[in-house]
């Protein structure tokens, strides 16, 4: 089950209420909650419920006709239990109507009285056995169960090495008495094949691959370890209630759910507030973080291709067609004659040593791709045993004058 859309007060204004709205999909078929609070009417807030039936009997007319089932929820702030009173009969009217039902019966508020609604289509049957639970602050739980297909659990099919696990003492032996610091060849093709092929079985035999299929999850970077302590200990202590029906233990689970849930409030705000400071003056780099805090980053989309090497294709098409037409728009006087170009000529190189070779792979980045024999970062992490071979692969390819096609795959 997946959120297909979400629409809220920001995308259609309500005076008297507020809502969100998601609709779920699940293969083909798709339904739409709606999740409504309407403040209680009070001179501060100059809200009516004349003013609320009126824009709540809009909004029904409009979700009734939406795509798919269709669920309505929330706290509307009407005592529903009173039949006789007159705002109650024209709301009961009204979802009438619409060929609505209201599927919540007792009362949801610790005053007595039915607040909170479950409506549906009544052709639907989508709702079923809806039942009020205990009161978890000034309103009661209500649960009921939905008529709709359980969706698949998505999964993917993973490769990988426990490369931390590798000795690096038995790795640096056998890397000695290997080939690569034995016997190299001379020739280059041969010497760069002998390296790689070296390698990759000392990776295999010290750190095999592993495949496995896993359940993708997406983790918030403020989900700190403490935080999924603290979510089992809720989780424990809810179901500790549930079991024992104790009021000492509905109490407990309030407490540890609320500290829960300020936790996790200052862990979001801390977090948010430290990459807003790391932005500094970089204001591009600010707007992406409020982008990525507010969900309004909008996916980039590629131009409509049939394949990946047609699209490739009207990206070169394109920018070589530009730079002929910056070419053909320069006057004639401004190109530089071949005569006029300084060059250089390089009759010897200098031999490099093993000590250039290593500073310069020390100080370089470490990123690496499956086509490396190693990683990168094993790599300088056994420098002190490979640099000979580097060394002597590297003058090989001057010597030669070539670049060997295995090192010239893109990674």
């Amino acid at each position: 089950m997946k959120v297909a859309s979400k629409f809220d007060n920001r995308d259609r204004h309500m005076k008297t209420f507020e809502y969100c709205e998601l609709v779920f999909t699940n293969g083909s078929k798709c339904f739409t909650l709606v999740n409504i609070y309407r403040p209680y009417p009070s001179p501060v807030n100059k809200l009516t419920t004349v003013m609320f039936l009126e824009e709540i009997s809009q909004f029904l007319q409009d979700c009734s006709i939406s795509k798919g089932d269709l669920v309505v929820v929330g706290d509307f702030n009407l005592h529903l239990d009173i039949l006789d009173d007159p705002d109650t009969r024209k709301f009961n009217r009204l979802i009438e109507s619409l060929g609505l039902i209201q599927s919540v019966v007792g009362p949801t508020h610790r005053c007595g009285h039915t607040l909170d609604v479950i409506v549906s289509r009544e052709m639907d049957s989508l709702v079923e056995s809806t039942r009020v639970l205990d009161l978890i602050s000034d309103h009661a739980l209500i649960a009921c169960d939905l008529n709709v297909s359980k969706p698949s659990v998505p999964r993917k099919t993973i490769t990988s090495r426990k490369l931390r696990s590798i000795d690096p003492q038995n790795f640096k032996k056998d890397i000695e008495s290997s080939e690569v610091c034995s016997s190299l060849a001379s020739n280059v093709t041969k010497a760069v094949e002998q390296y790689n092929e070296s390698l990759s079985c000392l990776l295999d035999r010290h750190a095999p691959l592993r495949t496995q299929t896993v359940i993708p999850k997406d983790l918030q970077p403020w989900f700190s370890d403490s935080l999924h302590q603290m979510k089992r200990d809720r989780r424990k202590a809810e179901r500790k209630w549930i079991s024992s029906g104790l009021t000492v233990d509905l109490e407990h689970f309030k407490n540890i759910r609320n500290e829960y849930n300020v936790a996790l409030y200052h862990a979001k705000c801390s977090f948010f507030n430290n990459k807003i400071n790391e932005c500094g003056n970089d204001f591009r780099s600010m707007f992406s973080v409020i982008s990525d805090i507010l969900h309004s980053k909008q996916p980039s989309r590629l131009p409509e291709h049939d394949s990946a090497g047609d699209l490739a294709d009207r990206f070169a098409d394109y920018f070589m067609t530009k730079i002929e037409n910056i070419r053909s728009a320069l006057p004639p006087d401004a190109s530089t004659s071949q005569e006029s170009q300084g060059t250089s000529v390089w009759n010897e190189f200098t031999s490099v040593s093993e000590a250039d070779v290593m500073e310069i792979i020390t100080k370089s980045p470490s990123p690496s791709c499956l086509l490396d024999p190693l990683p990168s970062w094993m790599v300088k992490d056994h420098l002190d045993v490979l640099i000979s071979a580097i060394t002597s692969l590297l003058i090989c390819h001057l010597l030669k004058v070539s670049f060997q096609s295995l090192l010239r795959l893109p990674s």
